[in-house]
């Protein structure tokens, strides 16, 4: 029983399973109720479900580890929600009153609770992080959705409104027709945005869940509501929102659970392959079928010489569409070279060109974040220090570019040995550096002696084989005490400390070094590296 009450503490599975109850019982009790009575039942039903998913919601956005953007459209999304769910305990409690007491129907929901609902769920939207950035981004992206949402209203009014009422009818029996497809309206908004900025707060699942919830709501305002097709779409009413809670749920894992620490770089990082279309063909698709219902609405008046016109007309609209749409894939190509180029450009400012690795720009700006993050206590770190011995053995008898293969291969081991989370960088000649996060000194050694193994094997470059030693020098930050000059030139002369004990060895020393002791040409070298990133090449 413990272990089955950690689990439906775990994420939203007891939000999930009430819900799966509502949804099996409901059917199964109203089997014998009269067709008011499971209209009231699935309405209660729904009611609950309803509530359920506005919890989840809620619970989303409690997330510690959201940012602040992101939580707040969780937050305001679980508002709405539950200002929906109001609305139909209104309804349920209207019609509760209606069969008990023979009052009548207040229209309280209808008239004033629905709309703030719906004006709720469109200010979670324009709280939904946005890949936009300026006012003209923005625009756009407001203008596409207008376009869209305009011909589904034009569409709804034709094909379901207008049938229904009539003038004569007065504006409350227009709101009570209208305001299922505004709701639907509301929700393909939502989509519609969420599908348009791009900005990834939703994960592909959650979203699938949601969109399906969405499709099964439209469906159901536009089946008949009368005779034995009420208690089908009183029955499928409460399913849109059961799935929509299985998207939360899914959603409350993707949010709970941290992204897991970049790989360290090993390679050339090339451009991003698949680039996203920067603009969408819903609002050409829109316009050609909002000119292709007024064809249809116009049709039975239409002479032979307004037949020449329109479709004059209508060809032009195609050709503009066209001319456009062309326009927009021309762009969209300038957008993904010029993508090409910075990632190239980022790539020749951050990395290495022999090896790959990050290089000393890279470190400088790393180190001086971690420092910071060491001083407020936020974790520990350790700084490796790696220098081949003899590398210049290698470059005098096998020549350069062995040298390279050589400093190629050692970075692919290395890269190959570090922990997940782990950074080599090269800082220059036959120097690099790892910088290892949340680690103390057995670890640190351990992965230093792992290191060691590695890179000491023999490395075959075309027909020869060649041998190569290193030395690896460790300093630990210390909360108190922690200056990235500091931290390097305790590495350093561990460095030094393992060469003299013979080479191919590693030696760890606190941070600060006790009585370490520089020559004039090291010192003048390690705080060079405050200022570039680099170790300056010294004499072999």
């Amino acid at each position: 029983m413990h272990e089955v009450a950690r689990w439906l503490r775990r994420d939203l599975h007891q939000l999930l399973l009430g819900g799966a109850m509502v949804l099996v019982l409901v059917p199964i009790v109203d089997m014998p109720l009269d067709m008011v009575g499971r209209g009231a039942l699935a309405e209660a039903g729904n009611t609950t479900l309803m509530f359920l998913l506005a919890a989840g919601l809620r619970r989303i956005s409690r997330v510690p580890s959201l940012p602040r953007p992101t939580a707040r459209f969780w937050r305001s999304t679980a508002w709405a929600m539950a200002c929906f769910a109001v609305a139909t305990a209104v309804d349920l409690g209207s019609l509760l009153s209606h069969l008990t007491i023979g009052t009548e129907d207040t229209r309280l929901a209808v008239e004033l609770i629905y709309p703030i609902a719906a004006v709720l769920t469109i200010v979670a939207m324009f709280e939904y992080p946005s890949t936009a950035q300026t006012w003209l981004q923005r625009v756009t992206v407001g203008m596409d959705v207008g376009i869209v949402l305009l011909g589904g209203v034009a569409f709804i009014w034709y094909f379901s409104v207008s049938r229904d009422w009539r003038p004569q009818l007065g504006p409350g029996a227009l709101l009570a027709i209208v305001i299922q497809p505004a709701l639907s309206l509301v929700a393909g908004f939502a989509m519609l945005k969420i599908a348009y900025v791009g900005a990834r707060v939703i994960s592909r699942p959650a979203l699938v869940a949601y969109a399906i919830s969405t499709a099964i709501s439209i469906v159901a305002g536009m089946l008949p509501n009368t005779g034995a097709m009420a208690v089908v779409v009183a029955d499928g009413t409460m399913l849109s929102p059961f799935v929509a809670l299985v998207g939360t749920s899914l959603q409350y894992r993707f949010s709970a659970t941290p992204a897991p620490p970049r790989p360290p770089v090993a390679s050339r990082a090339g451009p991003r392959p698949g680039r996203r279309r920067a603009f969408s063909i819903l609002p050409f698709t829109a316009s050609l079928a909002a000119f292709g219902l007024l064809v249809i609405a116009l049709e039975p008046v239409l002479s032979w010489r307004s037949w020449g016109v329109l479709g004059a007309i209508g060809a032009l609209l195609c050709l503009v569409n066209g001319r456009q749409y062309l326009a927009l894939r021309q762009n969209n190509r300038l957008l993904a070279r010029n993508d090409e180029l910075a990632s190239r450009l980022r790539q020749q400012a951050w990395f290495d060109d022999l090896t790959g690795l990050p290089n000393r720009a890279h470190y400088r700006e790393r180190i001086e974040q971690l420092v910071g993050r060491c001083v407020r206590g936020e974790t520990r770190a350790a700084l490796l220090l790696v220098d081949l011995d003899d590398f210049k053995t290698v470059n005098d008898t096998l020549g350069h570019g062995a040298g390279d293969d050589l400093l190629r291969e050692v970075a692919s081991r290395l890269v190959e040995q570090v922990r997940p989370g782990d950074v080599v960088y090269r800082l220059g000649g036959d120097e690099f550096v790892v910088i290892a996060e949340n680690i103390d000194e057995t670890a640190a050694g351990h992965l230093a002696s792992r290191l060691l193994d590695t890179v000491t094997a023999p490395v075959h470059i075309g027909e020869h084989t060649a041998t190569v030693g290193m030395s690896i020098g460790i300093s630990l930050t210390d909360h108190d005490q922690t200056d990235a000059v500091e931290l390097l030139r305790t590495a350093d002369v561990a460095m030094y400390k393992a060469k003299a004990a013979g080479k191919a060895s590693w030696h760890l020393l606190p941070h600060p070094a006790p009585g370490g002791h520089l020559t004039v040409e090291r010192s003048r070298r390690i705080a060079a590296v405050s200022r570039s990133g680099v170790l300056p090449r010294r004499r072999r």
